[in-house]
């Protein structure tokens, strides 16, 4: 059940009355991502620093898509289960990054491509 403030916010909308809460910030990001399903656009934002994440969030939110929260240098391990349980379904088309390559790295951004394409990934 959704509180009585949100309601106007969500009609018609899914709203979940528990708490999301991973080790890290990269690992809530995880568990957000796994309460959506057909996913076609996957948000990429510096878990680092607030404005991206902000924005790009807003976006997503509009779009009923994921944000993915990462390091700006490597993947984190936490965000494999949830690459890998995409198996089941077509892939992500799109892949939105925000704060371009000076939030995120091309690295980073090519493995959350790749996963996200493939439906699988693995932690080095």
């Amino acid at each position: 059940m959704c509180a009585a403030s949100l309601n106007p916010l969500v009609t018609g909308a899914k709203c979940a009355d528990r708490n999301l809460v991973g080790a890290d910030r990269y690992d809530t990001s995880n568990k957000v991502m796994n309460e959506f399903t057909n996913v076609y656009l996957v948000g990429l934002a510096t878990g680092k620093d607030y404005p991206d994440a902000l924005a790009g969030g807003a976006h997503v939110a509009n779009l009923e898509q994921p944000l993915l929260l990462t390091d700006p240098t490597t993947l984190s391990r936490s965000v494999g289960p949830w690459f890998n349980g995409m198996a089941t379904q077509d892939g992500v088309a799109e892949v939105v990054v925000y704060g371009g390559p000076k939030a995120v790295s091309d690295h980073v951004v090519s493995q959350v491509i790749s996963a996200a394409h493939t439906g699988s990934y693995y932690y080095p």
